[in-house]
């Protein structure tokens, strides 16, 4: 609020899964079924985000993915266009700072932030799942797998769009105006801000699209991007462009007036500070983390229980717990776990202990996702042989997940193959 015309500073944050109070992960939310579910999760995560000094989450993730490859499938809502429109709505509707200017009073509430539908749009159909690979695709299966999620969004008010880091049939989605103006800008009418992903802009220099930074810039402001992330294209080059007459002012105007339109949306030029002192009422609050646990209940997925195994009887006298994953609180919090802290985390190994006693609980690690070794199997083996039940904790690690994760082999990593 210094500079000249006292502009707020806008605070951005990727507010995925939660913020210090964690949820399940958006794909584990979808499979609850339940987007009920999501939207007081992600209300919580905007309380919490907000009175923290966040203003704007870059989420909900609205790709759909169908190649398991992919490495950013855990931040979406799975392959299904119905699934993930209803998913996108009521998520949406949980961050709510969303609705026209004229309520600007409801979503510049102090317990809401500005949601951002990203990443627009294909993206999860990338080649072979190799993350910001090309994708090629006929217009009617975008229309009706890919965009249905994205434009459930925008009917909801959605913010803020983040453009996809890959090109559409040739063209970069930081450039492409048919994506960008005609169907988001004129079919949809969104009034909201667009911008870039991380450094897209100046990642879409290429010979057949941009020869340079400049062009590059030319391209995404032409196309309608407001906003450029991290890397300065538009910083460097703007200026130039104009003076060149290959950029309108009319088109900067325009997006400043987006990203200012968001600010008083916001409640920003009114007050853009937080109460710090609410924070320690707010934050990993004793109700947010009930309905945390609460709302994973519901997303378990049983694929069989055979002889009702579960829920554990009272007969079992003596449980073993194997696997790594069941005693690591890093990995228990998974990829994109804002400001979570891992001391605040409960393991599946404590939960049991806790729930049984530490003498009816018996554990072994068995092995960790990287061992290429059988060796540390004699000990789970001896654990299971003492006991009456045995818990297999199995999974990959969350380094596996996120962006420039994709994977080749989908199955357990390591030898867990072989511990089962």
């Amino acid at each position: 609020m210094s500079s000249r015309q006292q502009i707020p500073l806008l605070f951005g944050f990727d507010v995925i899964h939660g913020y210090k109070t964690l949820f399940q992960i958006p794909l584990g939310e979808a499979a609850s079924w339940d987007p009920q579910a999501a939207k007081l999760a992600d209300s919580i995560a905007a309380a919490e985000a907000r009175v923290s000094g966040i203003h704007w989450t870059f989420a909900p993730i609205m790709d759909l993915a169908r190649d398991p490859r992919w490495g950013r499938v855990m931040e979406g809502s799975g392959e299904d266009a119905f699934l993930g429109s209803e998913m996108a709505k009521a998520r949406v509707l949980g961050f709510r700072v969303c609705m026209p200017i004229s309520t600007r009073n409801d979503y510049s509430r102090p317990d809401k932030v500005m949601a951002c539908a990203k990443h627009f749009a294909g993206y999860g159909a990338a080649e072979a799942g190799r993350d910001y690979a090309s994708v090629d695709m006929s217009e009617r299966q975008l229309r009706e797998v890919y965009l249905p999620p994205f434009k459930a969004a925008i009917e909801a008010g959605i913010g803020s769009v983040m453009t996809a880091y890959m090109d559409l049939n040739g063209v970069p989605i930081s450039g492409n105006q048919w994506m960008l103006r005609k169907i988001l800008r004129e079919e949809w009418g969104f009034d909201g801000m667009v911008v870039s992903d991380f450094m897209s802009i100046s990642d879409s220099i290429n010979p057949q699209f941009s020869a340079d930074d400049a062009e590059a810039a030319m391209h995404a402001l032409n196309a309608g991007i407001d906003m450029e992330m991290v890397s300065a294209s538009y910083a460097n080059n703007t200026a130039q462009l104009i003076r060149d007459k290959k950029v309108t002012m009319d088109t900067v105007d325009a997006a400043v007036g987006h990203i200012l339109r968001a600010k008083f949306r916001l409640g920003l030029f009114d007050n853009p500070y937080t109460d710090e002192r609410l924070a320690s009422k707010i934050v990993l609050n004793q109700n947010n983390l009930q309905t945390a646990r609460k709302l994973a209940a519901g997303t378990f997925v049983l694929l069989k229980n055979d002889k009702n195994t579960l829920p554990i009887s009272k007969r079992v006298k003596r449980v073993a717990v194997i696997g790594s994953l069941a005693n690591d609180k890093e990995q228990t919090m998974s990829s994109w776990n804002a400001q979570a802290s891992a001391d605040d985390s409960v393991t599946l190994l404590e939960a049991i202990i806790n729930r049984l006693g530490s003498a009816a609980v018996k554990y072994a690690p068995g092995c960790n996702f990287t061992c290429e070794s059988t060796t540390c199997f004699a000990e789970a083996v001896k654990v299971a042989a003492a006991t009456n039940m045995e818990v297999l904790v199995l999974g990959e690690p969350k380094e596996f997940n996120g962006e420039t994760a994709s994977q080749v082999d989908i199955g357990l990593p390591g030898t867990l193959k072989s511990l089962v």
